[in-house]
């Protein structure tokens, strides 16, 4: 495997270093249609029953970090940040194959939100995933100068309601939050690609991600890139006690829910641990 290179631009809302600008989608970023485009909801309207919208207002962190110093700002905007929508889908697949991944998720995805007991089986991991992967891709398009997912793995999840099997991995964790405030966190950064950066070694984009997104009591942390060997053997290492489940790619292992519940600490390790990896990486490589 050759060493990655990791670019400067990681952060925790959603900025990071600037590239030229790009306009936002006037298609579906799955199908391509040219119809108008719809809302879709991050933090889907039926988990309003189980999580609460109690914020009036919520902060927007933005990082970038480099080698010595990281460079941040806040802003603070109105509403519950779990109903943020991004517009770029079509009325034909919000209202078809994405409801109906919804609609599969939806049973399954209750017990955890909630804490109550399941055993996971390994379809029902499928249609977990499907869904996570579903709201990554979306997210993205919240900010467009971020996008990172190549536009044939949003193909092939709008053929097959799946994450591409190369490139992707999706973990799920039991968390009993105290006083850790993020609710979403996404990193993207740009990995093995000398030939995109400035003089100043600032990445020009982005093509890999990492998102952790928590709604209730169910952690997903969600990672793509393509150094599909990094993905692949990514792993956490957690205390004794604790624990996370990789859902993506699939296994024919049931999960117990919930088991090895995370804490804060935890939850924050989880976030973090692949970008302070690839800064350790880059880091050595200046040497």
């Amino acid at each position: 495997m050759r060493r990655s290179s990791f670019k400067p631009g990681s952060h925790l809302a959603i900025n990071a270093t600037r590239h030229p600008k790009r306009w936002p989608p006037t298609k579906c970023i799955f199908c391509g249609s040219a119809d108008e485009l719809t809302e879709e909801h991050l933090y889907s309207r039926w988990t309003r029953r189980f999580v609460p919208r109690d914020m009036r207002q919520f902060r927007r962190l933005a990082s970038t970090s480099f080698f010595d110093k990281s460079d941040f700002s806040i802003t603070r905007k109105p509403g519950d940040i779990r109903d943020w929508s991004v517009s770029c889908v079509c009325t034909a697949c919000n209202n078809g194959w994405m409801r109906r991944l919804e609609n599969r998720a939806r049973p399954i995805m209750i017990p955890l939100i909630m804490g109550g007991r399941i055993r996971l089986l390994p379809q029902q991991q499928k249609t977990l995933a499907g869904w996570a992967a579903m709201k990554a891709m979306v997210a993205e398009y919240s900010d467009i100068e971020y996008v990172t997912t190549h536009h044939m793995h949003r193909k092939y999840l709008y053929r097959t309601q799946l994450p591409p099997t190369k490139g992707w991995a999706i973990w799920i964790a039991h968390y009993q939050r105290k006083s850790w405030l993020p609710i979403w966190l996404s990193r993207p950064f740009l990995i093995d690609d000398r030939a995109a950066r400035r003089s100043d070694n600032r990445a020009t984009h982005f093509n890999s991600h990492a998102t952790t997104q928590i709604i209730g009591q169910l952690l997903i942390h969600v990672i793509r890139s393509p150094m599909h060997r990094l993905v692949g053997k990514w792993q956490f290492a957690l205390p004794q006690g604790h624990a996370i489940f990789r859902i993506w790619p699939p296994s024919d292992f049931s999960i117990p829910w919930p088991s090895g519940t995370i804490n804060d600490r935890s939850a924050e390790y989880i976030a973090d641990a692949l970008k302070e990896f690839l800064m350790r990486v880059a880091a050595t490589e200046r040497r």
